[in-house]
Order: structure tokens, then sequence, then C-alpha cells
């Protein structure tokens, strides 16, 4: 059983490692790519992927968006138990 739980522990780290070194750093969407937006988390504005399917999502696009992108193209953002997520238009 420990030899799992070293195993899920070095793949975490190894995510957490990967999402911290790919993720640039931004003041608005303009520093970010087409398919990625701002958004502020943890106290840093990072770029992120626009949201897909399912995924949770921002309403409306601002020059820094806070916790979620808003969805990529052909999707729209809706409520849906509570929560916005993204589905197609």
């Amino acid at each position: 059983m420990m030899k799992n739980q070293r195993i899920l522990l070095a793949l975490f780290i190894g995510q957490v490692l990967f999402q911290v070194v790919t993720s640039k750093e931004c003041l608005t969407n303009l520093d970010c790519s087409e398919k990625q937006c701002c958004v502020l988390r943890d106290g840093a504005a990072k770029c992120a992927a626009l949201a897909k399917k399912g995924q949770a999502c921002s309403l409306i696009s601002l020059p820094l968006n806070v916790e979620e992108c808003p969805c990529k193209s052909g999707l729209t953002c809706q409520e849906s138990n509570g929560r916005l997520t993204c589905a197609k238009a």
C-alpha cells in the first residue's frame, strides 16, 4: 500500500510542477494566446486554457478573469445545478 501512495504522490507533485512551469504570468488577456485567458487564482495572475465542455466557466470575458476563463469558441457558459459550466451553443 505504501508503494502505491508514493507513486500517487510522485504523480501529483509532477502534475503540480508541470502546471507551474507551463503557466505564463499575465496582466490581461492580451498577454495570453488566443486559446487562453488571464485568470487570477490563488493570488497570482496566470494564462489558463479557455474552458471546455462541462468545465466551470465565467459568463463574461474581462481583461483579468477571476478563478475561471470563459468558454472556448462554439460553447456558451450556462447555469446548471447551481454552477456555471460550458455547453454547446
